[in-house]
């Protein structure tokens, strides 16, 4: 008699070709929507190179929000629904952190400028003052030779 124990067969897998989108995959894909066109180049998706476009870009990575993880499944072989998950989690980690030092460069630069703006602004206020001493006492010495 044959064991019962047996685990049922996997369902075939059909990414990589215009196959069932698991609805289960639904959802939005923050790796798309962070890294757009460097997501889009890894995944084969290649109408997110329109993110390099200009006014483009941000209307191209809400779509691929939306959109990127059907188009991903559809133009990458994965050997199952887990494993695209687990690509798809790496690709969010990394936009993620990409966005963040992103961010954290671009405050510190913000701050920096404005430092030096202020320092520069400082010492143009010490340099006008010193100038219009010497002019001040330039005027005096003329005066003064001038009697």
């Amino acid at each position: 008699m044959a064991e019962q124990n047996e685990a049922p067969a996997a369902a075939p897998v059909s990414s990589g070709v215009s196959g069932a989108f698991p609805q289960e995959l639904n959802g939005w894909n923050w790796g798309a929507f962070f890294l757009t066109w460097i997501w889009s180049i890894g995944n084969s998706v290649w109408i997110g190179l329109l993110a390099l476009i200009g006014p483009i870009g941000l209307i191209m990575a809400i779509v691929l929000g939306i959109k990127g993880n059907e188009w991903a499944w559809n133009k990458r072989k994965f050997a199952s629904v887990e494993e695209f998950r687990q690509v798809q989690k790496a690709w969010a980690i990394w936009g993620l952190v990409l966005f963040v030092v992103g961010i954290v460069i671009a405050v510190v630069v913000t701050i920096s400028s404005g430092l030096l703006a202020t320092k520069a602004i400082k010492d143009s206020a010490s340099t006008t003052s010193e100038i219009n001493s010497l002019i001040n006492s330039a005027a005096l010495d003329t005066s003064t030779s001038a009697e």
